[in-house]
């Protein structure tokens, strides 16, 4: 009976409240434009390592795609989706920790080449965030993203199964 009592009066002292059901995102820069900036710098990375730079098919492409992009707000997601698989990808150094002062060694992680439609974009690509190389006759970009296009947008970053716990 007390139980009972103690829970009513729990219940009668709760204040009501709304769910912000609204997208939350981590933030890995400062400003939505220097995810912006990091994001196009690994793209004239990647330009470069393609040797690709100053083609107008490449050049044209990578400013459609920014403009998207950019008209959608999503630089700050396309920067944490190419930090991670970045990391993910080499052989940098798990953090020291003062809990663990002697981490193990890292060993880059295999991810997936690409999947679904962000294997047609060229931001994803240059900066090896995709493997598969976007620009020819078969990936349409417009599949993976479009000013008309309602939703977020979703990059597939898959482990692949050798190497799905730990590092």
């Amino acid at each position: 009976d007390e139980a009972i009592s103690n829970t009513d009066l729990l219940a009668a002292s709760v204040e009501p409240y709304l769910m912000d059901r609204s997208v939350k995102m981590p933030r890995g820069t400062a400003t939505p434009q220097d995810a912006r900036t990091q994001v196009l710098t690994w793209c004239r990375e990647g330009m470069e390592r393609i040797g690709k730079v100053g083609d107008p098919v490449y050049e044209e492409r990578l400013r459609y795609e920014t403009e998207v992009i950019d008209g959608r707000g999503a630089f700050p997601y396309f920067y944490l989706v190419g930090d991670a698989v970045r990391w993910a990808r080499s052989d940098d150094p798990l953090p020291f920790t003062p809990e663990d002062p002697n981490p193990p060694v890292k060993r880059p992680i295999r991810l997936n080449s690409g999947r679904g439609s962000s294997a047609a974009s060229l931001v994803c690509y240059l900066p090896k965030n995709t493997l598969i190389h976007p620009v020819g006759p078969t990936l349409k970009f417009g599949r993976f993203l479009n000013p008309e296009r309602k939703g977020r947008t979703e990059l597939d970053v898959h482990v692949t199964s050798d190497r799905q716990c730990g590092t």
